[in-house]
């Protein structure tokens, strides 16, 4: 048996036994030596958000409004939901879940839709998404990452 060290990910440092056995801080995984040059270790593996399509201003008054979202999370998804604002001033959310197109153990795809409102109606709204991490002391993060003070919107324009 032999061990050799290499520097990975955010510079924690791992030991190679035999050709293709690794061990990080006490974690200990097969890998192919492809998978070595790939591997990331960079802290927690916490949830993210890898894309959100959100409506823009529209002059459609009928809807619905959609809005997709591709997430990452590791430890599973335990509660994805869009919070609307009720008002152009409120500090107040209404709360819907987010609908599954395609889930998968450390992520998937979701969306929500807005119903039709009439032309001067705006939307302000975030989402927050919280990981299934074991023990109930998941993640969570929100998109925009400054939510609730910074918050996606779009209107319906007069025609």
């Amino acid at each position: 048996m032999w061990v050799k060290h290499k520097r990975v990910g955010c510079g924690l440092v791992a030991g190679l036994l035999w050709v293709n056995y690794l061990c990080v801080m006490g974690w200990f995984k097969w890998i192919s030596a492809a998978g070595l040059v790939a591997l990331s270790a960079c802290g927690r593996d916490e949830p993210a958000f890898l894309s959100v399509l959100a409506p823009d201003d529209t002059f459609d008054t009928v809807g619905p409004y959609r809005v997709e979202a591709r997430v990452a999370a590791p430890n599973g998804v335990h509660r994805f939901t869009l919070r609307l604002s009720q008002g152009p001033e409120s500090v107040l959310f209404a709360e819907t879940p987010m609908i599954v197109v395609n889930e998968r153990h450390d992520g998937g795809e979701y969306y929500a839709e807005f119903p039709g409102r009439p032309a001067g109606t705006s939307f302000r709204y975030y989402l927050v998404l919280v990981d299934g991490e074991a023990g109930g002391g998941g993640a969570l993060v929100s998109y925009p990452d400054a939510a609730p003070e910074d918050l996606l919107e779009f209107e319906i324009l007069y025609p």
